[in-house]
């Protein structure tokens, strides 16, 4: 996601992430949501994504999900 920014100047993007897949996107925003370094979801689809256990990796980094909560009200949709 950084080569995307530096090389083409993407600084946001939507995303759609399905099975494990969507674990990556997890993954990427509970490491990279606050540093303005990295692009910034600006809308994200989970299809079918394992939320548990309640960790992923992100390259060898264990990526703690204890602010999953926030990151899935930030994105997800309001009723009403």
């Amino acid at each position: 996601m950084l080569f995307l920014k530096q090389k083409h100047g993407i600084m946001k993007f939507n995303a759609i992430g399905h099975s494990m897949g969507g674990g990556a996107f997890i993954s990427y925003l509970a490491a990279y949501e606050k540093n303005e370094n990295y692009p910034q979801v600006n809308k994200i689809v989970f299809l079918g994504v394992p939320f548990y256990p309640e960790e992923y990796i992100n390259g060898e980094t264990t990526v703690d999900l204890k602010n999953a909560p926030a990151i899935h009200t930030k994105f997800a949709k309001k009723n009403g």
